[in-house]
């Protein structure tokens, strides 16, 4: 996991899902959606289905308190009747929260705390795509060399 920071803080169009995503799946949060529509659901599927992975969601009471890391729906600690969403593991423990403001504490147990509301866990549904997920990523960080390569040759070319 590469643990990568929300750049919207917001209580309306706010990235904290896709932050967490982002660390999952050790990709740039830029290329990911941050969709608030009623479909976002479906826009992560089809987006997850491309490398092999399925989205499961479930309710606090449901089976989202795995072992492995999960991305959790919060209440919000920095908006008023909202949700949040954080990275937790070892059944109800926070391992991250990508928030830039107030934050869940690294460590900090959500078992018998009315936090919780709901939770995603994502999972191999097609492990001949998986291999597609490091392309991918292997792809964006040739870019991201190449950019700044780019942009290193045309500073010095100003000297």
């Amino acid at each position: 996991m590469k643990k990568i920071k929300q750049r919207i803080v917001s209580n309306i169009m706010g990235d904290c899902f896709a932050a967490c995503m982002a660390s999952l799946l050790e990709l740039p949060i830029e290329v990911l959606p941050n969709d608030h529509s009623e479909a976002w659901f479906s826009v992560w599927e089809v987006f997850l289905k491309q490398f092999g992975l399925e989205i499961t969601s479930d309710s606090a009471k449901g089976a989202i308190w795995a072992i492995h890391p999960w991305i959790a729906s919060v209440k919000s600690q920095n908006f008023e009747n909202d949700t949040h969403a954080i990275i937790m593991h070892n059944g109800g423990i926070v391992l991250f929260d990508p928030s830039t403001k107030k934050t869940y504490k690294k460590g900090m147990s959500m078992l018998s705390k009315d936090i919780v509301i709901g939770g995603y866990r994502i999972e191999v549904s097609d492990f001949s795509k998986l291999h597609k997920l490091k392309q991918y990523r292997d792809k964006l960080s040739q870019e991201r060399g190449q950019l700044t390569s780019h942009k290193l040759q045309k500073a010095t070319s100003n000297i």
